[in-house]
């Protein structure tokens, strides 16, 4: 049965280790250090014991357990510069290393021996680091596998959020869980006992849809069926189907606005279809709670929804003209406030106006195969920086959306293809493929394309995926996009994302070429560069003002002569009287 023995200080690391205390006391007595460096790792270790708010006699020496305190730091108020606590995170590592030493490779403590044999159990790795915590917390209470309950997760629960080492315990908590009883129906050798899986919580502000009017959601639902699809012979609606993401994207914003409505003080069994959200009164109510809720600036998100609600108006409600012109004018104050408004992508690409940001990211490729080669690179990690370096490669030449990025199959939409007696690869989308309905084609030159087929020798191609996942399909998008934003954020230290490689495209572009505009615009297959002009080139707007302002000092210049040589005709004095 479960122990009601008191838990160790620390129920997850391993007790042999020594505090920071203890490292810090033997690293004093230390002859070698010098005076300089004791003091910077004592004031170093000062340091997180003020961070973490405990005392160095109660923080773990762990390497694993001081790495991912420091990565929490790096997106917290702490206080301290970036330099700062780069040179304390030095300091510890380096009290670590001269106490510790390497330390063991599990970030945890020793497994007593029946857990030991529990785990020889699990085939699959990442099964077993989803258990990993689990059992070395069972290991140090003495709970046995069998003894294993749900009484014995809410122990397990409590002492995850107690040490705040977690970022999201109750994602680990579910992770942990699901693991368990995956192995219990599978291996007869498990401890065959189902642990409760709690009820995966939605955080929402919003009101469920399911509480407003049946009425309401069958007009939702109608409103949905005609943006899904095109009737060739009618006069009005859309040219084009929406899409399944615009779809979920305006449904949400019809039910956000229904509850900013209800919030607003309007009964929700009023709310009985979309003409009451679109009613002047009602809407001029959305607006201003949510943008009261959000800080009282308007923000892109709410002027989206208000568009969203202007259309319903003139296509769905059949309001009058006038009606809609109204709701156009608050949608135009919106926008015009927004005007100064530099979004995140914006800002993003801003910080690549620093070339040497620019070139370790066109260089950057290059260097991931380099760290491949590296002898002391493991196999898991080897392949996952060969297919960031691929998409970076593709993305520099090839721009394309995450979806179509990750999609890319060497038997569907890569062709190879001899120019002037070298490999080139010719990338095709349809246009039931793409975002904007746009048919994609692409060239990939000869230098791209070999670095690319060298790049693919450190990983198999499943099934033809260029990044391939589990199951023989490809990877799931978001989880690529996080893989290659964590692997180019940690080398370049500055916000980054997949997305802005199409706008990093189009700047460059525009900077380096005459006919930027246009050759951006051909490169993100977009139908006219007024997109190019408002989202991704903003800060290339001053390299062309900055190539205007050379064109004057060029002027300035071929002029000088004619200012300079001596005139025919005496100048008039115009100082001179009568």
């Amino acid at each position: 049965m479960p122990t009601n023995a008191p838990l160790p200080l620390d129920p997850f690391h391993d007790p042999d280790m020594p505090s920071m205390a203890e490292a810090l006391s033997r690293f004093e007595s230390m002859p070698d250090e010098t005076p300089s460096r004791k003091m910077r790792v004592r004031t170093a270790v000062a340091t997180i014991g003020r961070l973490l708010r405990k005392p160095p006699a109660e923080l773990s020496t762990q390497p694993t357990y001081l790495k991912q305190w420091f990565r929490h730091f790096k997106h917290r108020p702490t206080g301290l510069t970036a330099k700062s606590l780069a040179n304390c995170k030095t300091e510890i590592r380096y009290l670590v290393g001269k106490v510790c030493g390497r330390g063991t490779k599990s970030g945890f403590r020793p497994l007593a021996p029946d857990w030991v044999q529990v785990c020889e159990l699990i085939a699959e790795k990442p099964i077993r680091w989803r258990l990993t915590r689990f059992m070395a917390f069972c290991s140090s209470a003495g709970i046995a596998p069998e003894d294993v309950d749900d009484g014995v997760v809410e122990q397990y629960q409590a002492a995850v959020q107690g040490s705040g080492e977690v970022e999201k315990p109750e994602r680990l908590l579910r992770a942990t869980i699901q693991a368990w009883n995956q192995l219990a129906a599978a291996l007869p050798n498990w401890p065959q006992v189902t642990l409760y899986l709690p009820p995966a919580r939605t955080y929402r502000w919003t009101i469920h849809p399911l509480k407003f009017p049946e009425s309401f959601r069958q007009d939702v639902d109608q409103w949905q069926e005609g943006l899904s699809k095109v009737d060739p012979e009618a006069e009005e609606g859309p040219l084009r189907p929406l899409r399944p993401a615009s779809l979920r994207a305006h449904r949400h914003q019809v039910f956000k606005a229904a509850s900013a409505l209800v919030f607003a003080g309007q009964p929700i069994e009023t709310v009985t279809s979309l003409a009451c959200l679109v009613e002047f009164d009602a809407f001029k109510r959305i607006l201003t709670h949510l943008r009261e809720r959000q800080g009282g600036e308007p923000t892109t998100a709410l002027l989206g929804l208000a568009t969203t609600l202007k259309a319903i108006a003139k296509h769905e409600a059949q309001m009058s003209e006038q009606h809609v012109q109204r709701m156009a004018r608050i949608c135009a104050n919106y926008a015009q406030q927004l005007e100064g408004h530099v979004s995140k992508s914006r800002g993003r690409l801003q910080s690549f106006e620093d070339e040497r940001l620019l070139a370790a990211l066109l260089h950057m490729p290059e260097r991931l195969l380099d760290e491949v080669r590296r002898a002391g690179t493991s196999p898991t990690k080897a392949r996952l920086l060969a297919q960031v370096a691929v998409a970076i490669e593709v993305q520099w030449h090839a721009p394309l959306r995450l979806a179509n990025l990750v999609a890319l199959n060497l038997q569907q939409n890569i062709q190879a293809v001899i120019v002037k007696g070298e490999v080139r690869w010719i990338i095709r989308f349809d246009r039931h493929e793409t975002k904007n309905r746009s048919l994609l084609v692409y060239e990939l030159p000869a230098a791209a394309v070999r670095f690319i087929r060298h790049a693919l020798g450190f990983y198999d191609q499943t099934n033809g995926w260029l990044f391939p996942g589990r199951k023989g399909a490809h990877k799931h998008t978001s989880l690529f996009g996080v893989q290659v934003k964590r692997e180019i954020e940690r080398r370049l230290c500055v916000p980054f994302n997949i997305h802005l490689c199409r706008g990093l495209n189009a700047t460059t572009q525009v900077k380096e070429n005459v006919n930027g505009f246009e050759i951006g615009r051909a490169m993100l297959a977009d139908r006219s560069d007024s997109v190019i002009r408002t989202y991704y080139t903003a800060t290339a707007e001053r390299h062309l003002i900055a190539d205007a302002q050379e064109t004057i000092q060029r002027v300035r210049i071929r002029t000088a002569a004619l200012v300079d040589a001596p005139s025919r005709k005496r100048a008039p004095n115009w100082g001179a009287k009568g």
